[in-house]
């Protein structure tokens, strides 16, 4: 017997099912709240970032602009396919929006990137993240 097929008609993609604003970021040890273009991180784990899958051979330039109530040194990470990681530091100085920038050397090759919050800070916010590399420009304005 013949199967009846079904007539497909075009229709637009759908966008990616999101309840927090982040886009393909993930919340680890944070909660995460979105609201009037900037996203809300409230730490509830010693360990809190947000993480992004962004391959880059080569370095990359990273950008952000945050601000938290408290001064405090955080890092990015940068972590390899094999599992290995680079640290790279940033500093907030816990007075008002900075826009931190960040260079990870060109010898590095990351598969995910890290913004892992600053020590001591309970609480941050985050703007926007701009991400380039070599064969791959990214920003997202939350």
């Amino acid at each position: 017997p013949l199967k009846k097929s079904k007539s497909s008609s075009p229709s637009a993609p759908k966008p990616p099912k999101t309840s927090t604003g982040l886009g393909n970021w993930k919340a680890r040890g944070c909660d995460v709240e979105a609201k009037d273009g900037v996203i809300t991180i409230k730490r509830n784990q010693p360990e809190a970032f947000l993480g992004v899958g962004f391959g880059s051979k080569g370095g990359a330039s990273i950008r952000f602009r945050m601000r938290s109530a408290q001064a405090g040194k955080g890092t990015i990470e940068c972590v390899h396919p094999k599992g290995e990681s680079i640290q790279l530091p940033y500093e907030l100085s816990g007075m008002g929006w900075q826009e931190i920038s960040i260079e990870a050397p060109t010898d590095a090759t990351f598969t995910i990137l890290r913004i892992h919050l600053p020590k001591g800070a309970q609480q941050a916010y985050i703007d926007w993240v701009a991400l380039a590399a070599a064969a791959r420009q990214q920003r997202w304005d939350f």
